[in-house]
């Protein structure tokens, strides 16, 4: 799986600069992702920041090879019993998104854009510090949840969303991804991951 994502990769950085009328954008924005087990999810937030660049193919159509990072985090706290626990968690991601996109010229300065397409996710990292105390004790301990192998690094997701363009200048998109891959390498379960993002980016 890693060979497939590197080609991937490696494929998308060679459609760059393969038409003149191309047009490059650097952007960020806040992303919500959720790992659902199929009876209860887990959502974490965060933000993303990136660049892609797209390549017109014929009419409104192109397509959009892109680079993201992204960085998310949740909290947990509780009582049991005694017991005071609180747990943060940050995963981070590198994304290669490969949208097919549509944009209708709705009026001069003003496009709507339509786009869907895979994207090939890797986890960078994914850690839990957790702590607790009873008491005048307390403890704390940092978990890498990629070091046992039972959580997998890499999805495939599928999705896509729409957004507006602004007298070519700044884009404004809103989407949503679904996982493919059961990132649950043990046999307790499946487990996917989804995300939901708003982005801003700048047009070059």
């Amino acid at each position: 799986m890693k060979k497939i994502f590197a080609a991937v990769l490696t494929a998308s950085l060679m459609l760059i600069g393969t038409s003149a009328f191309a047009q490059f954008s650097a952007g960020a924005g806040f992303m919500n992702s959720s790992l659902n087990d199929g009876k209860e999810s887990s959502a974490l937030n965060g933000l993303f920041a990136g660049v892609s660049y797209n390549i017109p193919l014929a009419g409104g159509l192109g397509v959009a090879p892109g680079f993201y990072y992204s960085f998310l985090t949740k909290k947990d706290s509780g009582n049991l019993g005694t017991f005071t626990y609180a747990g943060d968690r940050t995963d981070m991601y590198l994304t290669v998104p490969v949208d097919l996109n549509y944009g209708i010229q709705i009026a001069d300065g003003f496009k709507a854009l339509l786009f869907a397409g895979p994207a090939f996710s890797y986890g960078l990292s994914s850690k839990t510090k957790v702590s607790g105390s009873i008491g005048d004790f307390s403890a704390g301990s940092t978990r890498d949840n990629y070091g046992n192998e039972d959580y997998g690094r890499i999805d495939v997701m599928l999705g896509g969303g729409v957004g507006v363009e602004l007298e070519d200048i700044v884009r404004f998109t809103v989407g949503y991804d679904y996982g493919m891959m059961d990132l649950d390498k043990t046999d307790a379960g499946t487990l996917h991951r989804s995300q939901l993002h708003v982005g801003v980016a700048f047009l070059f």
